[in-house]
């Protein structure tokens, strides 16, 4: 059969998603399934499923990193694709390879229960879902710092040291908690509406494609209100360059890690730093404060997001920086440095 190669690499790397970056989590996880005319993957965290982009007929598994860099790699418009005993054959005007398939299906996608009736997210929802995950830690030993909690009317998140809250109608009908890391899988995508059954929260694309992410019941920091009042405050207008100054900084950020920046504050400068193993960058810049010596952590593109809606913080007397604006909170520790 012959494909449009780029609506091919457009279902295929929507399929990636439901991948394992590392290993196989599953038998056949690290492959794209083509069955019942649908294009399926499954990592035990994470499931995609979507119209399959080839023909009905053809029912395998093909080792997902080898089929996709092909596809990435042939220059063709079109291509050919056929199964030939255990192999699928791609072919282009001047080129062909091979890649390894399996005509048993063995992924247990039928135990992701189907996603029934589903509900129109609300306006910014998706958005609203990656701030908070970008307020997330990555211990994995304290659960509750690494998921993004839902409610029908709110969306936060807390890492001990941080509090994101933005107030709005998510279109969940039930209270879950999702992992951050998988949150972050849903960015682009264009998620439009949820369901949520038996311990998955199924999100579907505005081209009908269906992410179901692995979710819990578990109930979140309780009294964790009190943290969004942070008493009697002094008001800091940050720089208004201060976006130039992060896209500066985030140069020398360790990526690898969970992304951060440091901001001190003295009497009358601000100064943002970054570093890691091979080098360090620190920027300073004048403010109007009068406080003590203070300093936070941020995530880098979170800052520059709430940048773009307001400058204003305020500094309270309970050694914590707070943001407001419109429906968003955001609420951080500061540490008085040595």
């Amino acid at each position: 059969m012959k494909v449009n190669r780029e609506n091919l690499l457009s279902a295929l790397r929507f399929a990636k998603l439901g991948t394992p970056t590392k290993g196989e989590t599953l038998e056949q996880s690290n492959a794209f399934v083509f069955t019942e005319s649908k294009l399926i993957t499954f990592d035990d965290e994470i499931m995609t499923v979507q119209t399959s982009p080839l023909d009905a007929e053809i029912s395998v598994a093909i080792l997902a990193d080898e089929f996709l860099k092909l596809v990435e790699k042939f220059p063709d418009e079109e291509l050919e694709i056929n199964v030939k005993g255990d192999e699928v054959i791609l072919k282009g005007s001047k080129r062909e390879a091979g890649v390894t398939c399996f005509n048993e299906i063995h992924l247990p996608y039928d135990a992701v229960p189907q996603p029934g009736k589903m509900s129109v997210l609300g306006e910014g929802f998706d958005k609203a879902i990656q701030q908070a995950a970008r307020t997330c830690g990555k211990d994995i030993t304290q659960e509750l710092t690494t998921m993004v909690h839902i409610t029908s009317d709110l969306i936060e998140a807390c890492d001990n040291w941080r509090l994101f809250r933005v107030t709005m109608s998510t279109g969940f009908k039930e209270e879950c908690l999702l992992p951050s890391t998988s949150v972050m899988k849903l960015s682009g995508l264009g998620i439009k509406k949820v369901a949520l059954k038996e311990g998955w929260a199924h999100f579907q694309t505005e081209s009908k494609q269906i992410i179901s992410v692995r979710c819990s019941y578990e109930k979140y920091h309780e009294g964790i209100e009190r943290l969004l009042d942070i008493g009697k405050s002094e008001q800091v207008k940050l720089p208004p360059t201060l976006g130039e100054i992060i896209s500066r900084t985030v140069v020398m950020m360790n990526v690898q890690e969970e992304p951060k920046i440091q901001i001190h504050l003295t009497e009358g400068e601000l100064v943002v730093e970054s570093r890691k193993d091979s080098g360090w960058y620190k920027e300073k810049k004048r403010v109007k404060y009068t406080g003590g010596n203070l300093s936070f952590e941020v995530n880098p593109k979170f800052l520059s997001e709430i940048l773009q809606r307001t400058n204003v913080v305020h500094i309270g007397n309970s050694h914590r920086m707070k943001i407001e604006v419109d429906n968003i909170q955001f609420v951080v520790a500061l540490v008085k440095p040595d």
